[in-house]
């Protein structure tokens, strides 16, 4: 805005006035607590503060960057958020793991039922 004019506009298509913000340093309080702008991440040993920190789809707490993950934060309520996922060697197929399901056991079951080697090949 030009020098010498107040600080309300005037949108002339609408005719309304607006107050502008004062966005000069001078209305800046110098004693703002500049920390109060991050989130400390919700691990109790680490506490980290961060200003762009991760918020758990599953357990709704705030995380830092290391801590973001379902299984770095242990979180309660990933449940079946949480996959993993081994490939078969034998048909190239993809075998999904149950949360904290032993891979041996589930690519034992692959085998048994619905395991085709002719699959391999078209992949």
């Amino acid at each position: 805005r030009p020098s010498g004019h107040s600080n309300t506009s005037v949108d002339n298509n609408k005719c309304l006035v607006r107050q502008l913000p004062d966005c000069s340093l001078a209305s800046m309080d110098p004693d703002a607590d500049l920390m109060g702008l991050g989130q400390h991440c919700a691990v109790a040993h680490c506490r980290q503060v961060d200003f762009l920190p991760f918020t758990c789809d599953c357990c709704s707490r705030v995380f830092c960057l290391e801590h973001r993950q379902y299984t770095a934060h242990a979180c309660p309520a990933a449940g079946f958020k949480e996959t993993e996922v081994i490939v078969c060697p034998i048909c190239a197929k993809g075998v999904r793991l149950s949360p904290g399901q032993d891979p041996n056991i589930a690519f034992e079951a692959h085998t048994r039922s619905g395991c085709d080697p002719a699959n391999y090949a078209k992949v």
